[in-house]
Parts: structure tokens; sequence; C-alpha cells
């Protein structure tokens, strides 16, 4: 990984092929298993990938939007192209960026190699590095099958994403004490032969 004051790029070596690794970026219904920038769920994806096609992200709540233009397509390879946030409830100033996604590598093994520029100033780098860095590793758990790890932290695997589910949301919810028919004290412990 190495940066300046505009720019920011990071790799990834990644356990599949090339065109996997490919299809995951650019297909939308991949796109929303995976990417989950700032914890946000991707709900709408425009991806017309050809020189000045419209690419747009649209996650939950209108949250975040990040739309842009292609400017550079070459199938399996390379895809560059602007790269604008706009964020409903602002921490950061919204901001345009150019993209660069090269995508290298043969059927066993890829690698793919992100450039971003437009930075302001090196503060501005660090918050999404550490995103690009989170956003490649979901990529690779994605691509491995080991995508399981709820935002809790909770494993999972496909008979269990309904649970998983249900305990995201009930500790996303105020935490309530299960309800009994009495509350129960040492005394009532050691009544009851406890």
């Amino acid at each position: 990984m190495a940066n300046n004051a505009s720019n920011l790029t990071i790799s990834k070596e990644l356990n599949c092929s090339k065109e996997a690794a490919y299809n995951a970026w650019t297909q939308p219904e991949q796109l929303k298993q995976w990417w989950k920038p700032m914890g946000k769920k991707l709900a709408d994806v425009i991806n017309d990938i050809k020189e000045g096609g419209e690419v747009k992200y649209v996650f939950e709540n209108n949250s975040l939007i990040i739309d842009g233009r292609y400017e550079k397509v070459e199938e399996h390879s390379l895809l560059e192209y602007t790269w604008n946030w706009h964020l409903k409830l602002e921490r950061e100033e919204n901001a345009a960026y150019k993209l660069s996604v090269h995508f290298e590598g043969d059927n066993s093994h890829a690698a793919i190699r992100i450039t971003q520029a437009g930075f302001e100033s090196e503060e501005h780098v660090q918050p999404h590095k550490q995103g690009w860095e989170e956003g490649l590793q979901q990529l690779q758990d994605y691509l491995t099958g080991n995508n399981n790890v709820g935002k809790n932290g909770l494993n999972s695997n496909n008979a269990d994403r309904d649970d998983i589910k249900e305990r995201e949301e009930m500790a996303e919810e105020k935490y309530m004490p299960p309800v009994t028919g009495y509350n129960e004290t040492e005394e009532q412990d050691k009544v009851g032969g406890g």
C-alpha cells in the first residue's frame, strides 16, 4: 500500500480466478452480498460498464450514495471511473474522487489493485485506507465462502443465517431481561433446593 497527499493505492491477493474477482466487483447481486462500507447495506446498483456508462450505488435509507461515470473499461482487467460520495448524515464533507481498479491473475489466483485519487490532504486518506482494507477483506471472505461473519462478529452458515439475523436485530434494540413468573432471589434459589 502506498499513498501521498492526493492518492491512495491498496492491493490484495485473492484466492479465486481473475474473472470471479471481476464479477464479484461488477455484478450487482454479488456486490450486494459482500460490500458494506461503514456497515451500510447496499440496496440498489446501476452499473453500465462501458466508457461513459453510469455507475451508482445506493445504500439503505439513502444514507450513502456513490455515483460516477466510467472513463476507461478493459473487461476483466481495468475499470476507471469517477467516484462521488454523497452522505445523508454528513460527518465528513461530500467528495469527488477518481477510482482505478486493476484485476490481475489467471484461472486460479487473482489480485486486485485500487487507486483512489483526488484527496485534498493526507488526513482524508486514512479513513478511506481503512475502508478499502475492510472492503477487500469482505471481498476475499465472500470469494472463499468465508462470508459468514455478521456485523456483530457472530459466525454463521446457511442454516443459521436466520438465527444470526434475529440475534443482530435483538442486539440493536434496548436489552430487556426475560419475563419470568417471579423474580428469583438467592433465598428463593436456596428454598427450591438450588
